[in-house]
């Protein structure tokens, strides 16, 4: 019980925090918030995952997880904060839904080794729901030509996210630990809370100028 009143507190202190520098702050204080949170893995979560003695732990980091952090912050200080707002909302949409559902009716594992609590009917159930949420959110101001390409980009954001969350899944099993750190309290590490946005951020940056034409349309 302790644990779970951990994890509601942090979870909350942690969404307020991200809500008010990403909505209501000017866009360096997100950017700032964000680069803390990047110092705070690379000095005390990414030497649990590597040993910083051997090249894995050089090699690796530039692209993950320093790129992704670098990219979200260059698109919150160069006029696409939009697409941060949507790269947190949609993945936490779909952390949220593909875990309720996978909880309730979840059989069919997806990796045992790499992540057993994960199964295809959470990961279906959190793309068809989250699909649904955001095209049922936008249709109701936006055209048909508008409105339409949503679907294909919620569906990769929720691919990417599945994929983020394997992949610091398996770097975990793979330096024999649960978490990636004890930063946040009931949730673990950083790490384990944006792992499903790293891959998101990379796909986003690279389509970030058609994106941000559709979605500002759409607001």
């Amino acid at each position: 019980m302790h644990e779970i009143y951990q994890r509601i507190i942090t979870g909350l202190f942690l969404s307020a925090l991200v809500i008010a520098t990403l909505f209501y702050a000017p866009p360096w204080a997100f950017a700032l918030v964000t680069l803390s949170f990047l110092g705070i893995i690379l000095t005390t979560e990414w030497p649990r995952l590597f040993n910083y003695k051997k090249a894995p732990f050089w090699l690796i980091m530039p692209f993950y997880p320093i790129l992704p952090f670098i990219l979200v912050i260059s698109m919150q200080l160069t006029g696409y904060e939009i697409l941060n707002r949507v790269l947190i909302a949609s993945v936490a949409l779909y952390d949220t839904a593909s875990y309720l559902i996978g909880t309730l009716v979840g059989r069919h594992k997806i990796s045992v080794l790499i992540s057993p609590g994960k199964t295809w009917e959470g990961c279906l159930g959190g793309i068809l729901l989250t699909t649904l949420i955001t095209f049922l959110s936008i249709s109701r101001t936006s055209p048909v030509e508008i409105t339409w390409p949503i679907i294909p980009l919620t569906v990769g954001i929720c691919l990417c996210a599945l994929a983020g969350d394997l992949f610091e899944s398996f770097l975990k099993r793979r330096a024999g630990i649960k978490d990636s750190g004890t930063f946040l309290p009931g949730h673990g590490g950083i790490l384990d809370r944006v792992d499903g946005m790293m891959f998101v951020a990379v796909v986003i940056y690279l389509f970030r100028n058609y994106l941000h034409s559709l979605l500002t349309y759409t607001s």
